[in-house]
C-alpha cells in the first residue's frame, strides 16, 4: 500500500511505520550506485587476455589445421 497523506491522516499507527529519513537516503544511493555498476557492465567491452610462452602442436597437423590470429604481431624464435 503507497504512504500517502490522505491515507495516513486516517491511520495513526502507520505514521510510525516510516523509515527514517537517513535510512531512505542510503536506499536511494545504493540503488543509483547499483544502477551505475550494472549500466557500466553492460556498456564497457570485456574482454580477456592471456600471456603465454610455447608452441602449438598436432597429433597429425593435416588433419587439425588452425588459424592463430592475434591483435599484435608476433615474431619466432628461430627467425622465419
Amino acid at each position: 500500500m503507497p504512504f500517502r497523506d490522505d491515507h495516513i491522516v486516517h491511520f495513526k499507527t502507520l505514521q510510525g511505520l516510516r523509515p527514517p529519513r537517513p535510512a531512505r537516503v542510503l536506499a536511494w544511493i545504493l540503488l543509483i550506485a547499483m544502477a551505475i555498476v550494472v549500466a557500466f557492465l553492460l556498456l564497457v567491452p570485456w574482454q580477456q587476455t592471456s600471456n603465454g610462452n610455447g608452441s602449438v602442436i598436432a597429433l597429425d597437423p593435416r588433419d587439425r589445421v588452425q588459424n592463430i590470429t592475434a591483435l599484435v604481431p608476433g615474431r619466432s624464435r628461430n627467425g622465419m
